[in-house]
């Protein structure tokens, strides 16, 4: 950065001139506004795509993993009879 009173070199940090002891008039930093700010309407849509892909994936999952589901025998689980027994 160059000392606009003396023209010497200065570092870019610097607030002082080391020449001339002025302070030194820094440009303020140029503020730009972002290119794509995101509305309502897109955080909406992009969850209504998330949500519809989770739903279809489950359904394409369940038709495709059918055969491999494991049955488990009654012998495991024997709370989950199919059956009614008859009351006494």
């Amino acid at each position: 950065m160059r000392c606009p009173y003396c023209g010497a070199e200065n570092k870019d940090t610097a607030r002082f001139c080391k020449k001339c002891r002025k302070e030194l008039i820094s440009k303020p930093a140029v503020v730009s506004e972002p290119l794509w700010q995101p509305t309502l309407k897109w955080y909406a849509r992009t969850l209504a795509i998330i949500y519809a892909g989770l739903i279809v994936l489950y359904f394409v999952a369940s038709i495709v993993l059918k055969p491999y589901i494991r049955k488990i025998p009654a012998e495991v689980t024997p709370w989950l009879k199919t059956e009614k027994t008859p009351a006494k």
